[in-house]
């Protein structure tokens, strides 16, 4: 299975849904690949995105975690060159048989065939919850699917709502602004600029983003640093471990950023203020009470070692009374006298 462009011929091949479930007339939703900047998978309602998996990392694509964990089952693999942009997979020996599924309502499925109850089960869909659906926060708006009903998004470190008013009626659909205006951006020849990290997300919309393939993460980040019109950057590659290779530098708004398990680091360009603050992560409370549980067992554990240490010290004086010689314990010798 292909789904892709051949950028020599035009040729494109996509996922369509049927008009309804008893109509298999095209639908008005389709399932593609776009080879844009980093490619990813869009799903599409007519010409208007409402879902991307995020861009390919190597691996996988940064928004669907859950492709590692049937890695045993399919074998995938995205082709980017001068002649096509397509993304394929390929079941394995021994996997059941799969397929892809474009619901009439716009429900983008991987189904497998279960021959026990030979059934199609499904493996895999999106939209998955809230934060799947594009854009749900904005610009520069970060989705938290796990956070209460009344409070999906937030805004990155530095930024705070572009309406306070709108975000309160829980329409966070304008995003969010930038508090401070950037060093580098203020006419500066030298920066003090730096950056946050925002750990576990799904890159953001990589359409319109700089690439370059050959050079290392420190190499990127000297040069989002050097460029003003540069927002943030992050590895292009997985693949090979550790932190990552080659480079991607976002010069537009951060559009449809989205905690996941197991998600991405994003390294966003921040004022020096901000850099003292505490970076963005998937849990960041959860982190902090367990490292603080850690440190008072720890304290416990070494002031009840002091005491018993001291204790044993007091306990192994030597004591030499009439001759007699006593080691490890305190010993009163009574002298009682003895009658005829």
């Amino acid at each position: 299975m292909k789904i892709g462009k051949n950028l020599w011929t035009r040729e494109e091949w996509y996922l369509t849904s049927w008009a309804s479930a008893n109509d298999p007339a095209t639908g008005k939703f389709r399932y593609i690949t776009d080879g844009e900047g980093v490619p990813q998978n869009i799903l599409l309602d007519g010409d208007k995105m409402i879902y991307r998996s995020g861009p390919w990392n190597g691996l996988r694509f940064s928004g669907v975690t859950e492709m590692t964990s049937y890695s045993d089952k399919f074998a995938y693999q995205l082709t980017s060159s001068s002649s096509e942009v397509t993304y394929s997979y390929v079941s394995k020996a021994e996997a059941s048989f799969s397929r892809l599924l474009l619901t009439d309502d716009g429900v983008y499925q991987r189904l497998a065939w279960d021959p026990t109850s030979r059934l199609w089960k499904i493996f895999f869909q999106a939209p998955r919850d809230i934060c799947d659906h594009y854009g749900r926060c904005g610009a520069f708006g970060l989705c938290n699917a796990n956070a209460p009903s009344t409070s999906f998004c937030s805004c990155v470190q530095g930024f705070s709502p572009t309406s306070p008013v709108q975000w309160k009626m829980r329409d966070t659909s304008n995003g969010c602004r930038r508090k401070m205006v950037l060093d580098c951006g203020n006419g500066m020849s030298s920066t003090t600029d730096g950056f946050v990290v925002i750990d576990g997300v799904k890159l953001p919309n990589t359409h319109n983003v700089s690439v370059n393939a050959s050079i290392t993460l420190e190499e990127c980040r000297a040069r989002c640093l050097a460029n003003c019109s540069c927002l943030a950057y992050a590895p292009l590659d997985l693949k090979g471990g550790g932190a990552g290779t080659g480079c991607i530098i976002w010069t537009e708004d951060l559009m449809d950023l989205r905690y996941v398990d197991g998600g991405q680091i994003l390294y966003l360009r921040s004022t020096k203020s901000e850099l003292d603050g505490p970076s963005v992560s998937m849990f960041p409370t959860g982190i902090a009470i367990g490292v603080s549980v850690a440190l008072i067992i720890i304290l416990v554990l070494l002031a009840f070692w002091v005491i018993i240490t001291r204790r044993r010290h007091r306990m192994q004086r030597v004591l030499v009374h009439n001759g007699l010689r006593v080691t490890g314990v305190l010993i009163a010798i009574l002298r009682i006298p003895l009658r005829p």
